[in-house]
């Protein structure tokens, strides 16, 4: 019985140690959140009418948003459901397939309009179209972003996206109506772009905007529809979930650079900005103050 009782404790002693041994259970991985609540869903409202619209998935509606206005990011109801674009309480348009979700992704919705020369009779919403993050960016960068979207009703012009003054780096030209570029890297900071509007055989600057852009966020332009009839750019922060996530781009009202000349060399030189003689045959070691000039 000695014997006995020695091993039975040892027993006892060899279970506490390998209980107490466990490690505790990580929530995620024994409970995993559902593919939908990785989810968020955006609804911008750019119906023709410019009259207030909702989205509806499954059960689930969104409050009344304004004309160039976007909700708050909510999770979807399930990993993939109908959408329907809802006025006054009515349903008025929604695709005819289901919206397949996939997890850790952020989906925007923008209602479209008819364009005018696409029908006689043209409607206030006949598109749902959407656009998604990405989930393929690196885990380490340091660069953003960016892409256009053209949700401006006119078939007969296009969009384009430049970044810096118009004459610069082209990151997405010639984007028709209803439709988006792919993202482009951009090396996060505050960064300026162009969107040059293609029409009637001319190429016309919107503006200078500028865009304070930080590693891994995804942004996009957007052309719409303007109270005036003119197109308009705002700008998405697709990872932002509040409302605020889409607003008018923030455009660069002057439009100057200030440049200073260093001379480490001792050849002769003369410095042009176009056709206006800035430095001429600077000395060597020459430094001089900056000034400024006009840009774009």
């Amino acid at each position: 019985m000695k014997n006995i009782r020695i091993y039975s404790s040892a027993l006892i002693l060899t279970l506490v140690f390998a209980l107490s041994g466990c490690p505790e259970e990580n929530d995620s991985l024994v409970n995993p959140p559902s593919q939908a609540e990785t989810v968020n869903v955006r609804f911008i409202n750019l119906a023709g009418d410019n009259q207030p619209r909702s989205l509806k998935m499954t059960e689930f509606v969104t409050p009344d948003i304004a004309y160039a206005q976007s909700s708050e990011t909510f999770n979807p109801p399930d990993d993939s459901t109908f959408a329907m674009v809802i006025k006054g309480g009515n349903e008025e348009y929604g695709p005819e397939k289901q919206i397949k979700f996939f997890r850790n992704l952020t989906y925007t919705f923008f209602a479209l309009p008819t364009s005018p020369s696409d029908s006689l009779h043209p409607l206030p919403v006949d598109t749902l179209i959407g656009i998604n993050t990405s989930l393929t960016i690196p885990k380490v960068t340091n660069d953003g972003f960016v892409r256009l979207i053209n949700a401006y009703p006119e078939n007969s012009s296009t969009f384009s996206l430049v970044l810096g003054c118009p004459g610069g780096t082209s990151l997405a030209p010639g984007v028709r109506y209803r439709g988006f570029s792919s993202s482009e890297p951009i090396l996060s900071g505050e960064n300026t772009f162009s969107v040059i509007h293609n029409h009637d055989g001319k190429m016309e600057s919107l503006g200078l905007f500028r865009l304070d852009m930080v590693p891994k966020g995804e942004y996009s332009f957007v052309v719409v529809y303007g109270q005036s009839g003119k197109p308009v750019v705002y700008v998405l922060d697709e990872l932002n979930p509040s409302a605020n996530a889409f607003a008018p781009a923030q455009e660069v009202e002057a439009k100057a650079t200030n440049i200073r000349t260093v001379n480490f060399s001792s050849k002769t030189f003369d410095v042009n900005l176009d056709d206006e003689l800035i430095v001429s045959n600077p000395k060597k070691e020459f430094i001089n103050s900056y000034n400024q000039y006009t840009a774009c």
